[in-house]
Parts: C-alpha cells; sequence; structure tokens
C-alpha cells in the first residue's frame, strides 16, 4: 500500500475517512429511516441529513487542502489497496450507525493501541533522530554522531544516509520521516527480515521502499581535529543535508 509520500498525508487521511465514515453511517441511517415505522422516521432522517452534511463539508474542506476535486481517484492511481480500504471504512461506518455503543470504544482502543504499537516498532529500529549531527574528522578515525572509524587515504569519506517515510495512507498521528546513519540501514534490513512481525508489518503498511542512500562528502583536512555539523531537514518529503562547520 505504500508509494507516494506527502508532508500533509495524514492530515488528508483525516478528512478523508471522516468524509467515508460520514458517508457510510448517513448510508445506514437512511436505510434505518425507509425500513422503519413511523415514530422513529423523523429522527432518522434527522440523522440522515446530518451525517449526508458532515461528509459533504468534509469533501470539501480535503478538495480545498489538495485541490483536487476527484481525490479518492487521484490518491488511489498508484496504490491499488486504497480503495479497498475506503471502502472498508464505508461499511463499518454502517455498522458504526447500528452498534456504535460496542464499536465505537473498541475501535478507540484499537487504534490508540495501533499507534503506541507503531511507535514503539520504530522507535526500536531507528536510533534518536537528531536534527544537528556532530562530525569529528581526524587524522586517523572519523566520527559521525556516535559512530566511528578508521579514516581511508585511499576514497574521499562521505556521510551516508538512508531516509524512510511512514505511508501517505497511514491514519495514525506519527512522525512520518525517518533516517539512519552509514552502515545502519543494513542493519535495519537484518532486523526487517529475522522478526517476522516487523517485516510484515513495516514493509507492508509502514515503511515505503527506501531510496538509494544518500552520498554526502566530507571536506578533506590538513588541519585535524575539524568539527562540523550535519543538519538533516525534509521537505514535502525529500531528505535535505547541510554541512556547516563549527571548528
Amino acid at each position: 500500500m505504500i508509494s507516494i509520500f506527502s508532508e500533509n498525508s495524514f492530515a488528508e487521511q483525516c478528512f478523508a475517512c471522516s468524509c467515508v465514515l460520514c458517508a457510510g453511517i448517513a448510508f445506514a441511517c437512511l436505510l434505518r429511516f425507509l425500513f422503519s415505522k413511523k415514530p422513529a422516521r423523523q429522527a432518522r432522517f434527522t440523522a440522515f441529513c446530518l451525517f449526508l452534511s458532515c461528509a459533504v463539508i468534509f469533501y470539501t474542506i480535503l478538495v480545498f487542502m489538495t485541490k483536487n476535486l476527484f481525490y479518492f481517484d487521484r490518491f488511489s492511481l498508484e496504490r491499488t489497496n486504497y480503495l479497498a480500504f475506503m471502502a472498508a471504512c464505508f461499511v463499518f461506518g454502517m455498522f458504526l450507525a447500528f452498534f456504535w455503543k460496542i464499536l465505537l470504544p473498541v475501535s478507540v482502543f484499537f487504534y490508540i493501541f495501533f499507534t503506541i504499537f507503531t511507535l514503539h516498532l520504530l522507535n526500536s529500529l531507528f536510533p534518536p533522530q537528531n536534527a544537528v549531527i556532530p562530525i569529528s574528522i581526524e587524522e586517523k578515525t572519523l566520527t559521525i554522531g556516535t559512530q566511528t572509524a578508521e579514516r581511508s587515504t585511499d576514497s574521499p569519506q562521505v556521510l551516508k544516509i538512508s531516509s524512510y517515510h511512514l505511508s501517505d495512507e497511514f491514519f495514525l498521528p506519527l512522525k512520518r520521516n525517518w533516517f539512519l546513519l552509514g552502515e545502519d540501514s543494513e542493519l535495519l534490513d537484518h532486523k526487517i527480515c529475522e522478526n517476522r512481525l516487523i517485516r510484515f508489518y513495516l514493509t507492508a503498511i509502514v515503511l515505503r521502499e527506501k531510496p538509494r542512500p544518500h552520498s554526502i562528502s566530507l571536506p578533506e583536512e590538513k588541519i585535524y581535529p575539524s568539527l562540523y555539523s550535519a543538519h538533516i531537514s525534509f521537505t514535502n518529503g525529500k531528505m535535505h543535508c547541510e554541512l556547516t562547520r563549527d571548528l
């Protein structure tokens, strides 16, 4: 389900899911109105109008946010399972209209549980995500953050960074951009391969396929030690790294 990344993906999915849920509840209220007895028909028709209006409002906000009138069609072009997910949300909204006393607290509980569970997995796979990484260049050693390696005189030293992104359609209020330094990217691949739960959960649902690692050349120095800082930032899902000299 993972393909293209956007910074506003969580906000978009909030309005998209809310729109589809309200549409499903409105459809269920319409069915109950058509097949209910006369005393309850007025209240159920009022509920139908209310939730249909909410669906229209959410979709209008979504259109203004994304500047696309056919949001679901555009968003599902490279996500073959997205329309099926939205259909499931619609059906869930229908069941919610009938069994809201049970489904509402249960769904809230599982939503919070999966949020905490996903955050725990991500924190266990990735090191602390510091926006500024200290780099120390010495005559025979190179220290990037907490990693120390022998300097090579045959080839220029580079800072390798692999970036990962949460899925656009993943409906959890979590940080979207994650990165790894140097050989840690290979370590992450090993962790995913060794753990079936993580491999299924992260590869199939959460993490987008990683691009090629970014290689940032480090300056050659004649005076040691030299201190630099790598400033990591993300714009529209693309990672940027800027080196500044501290000493």
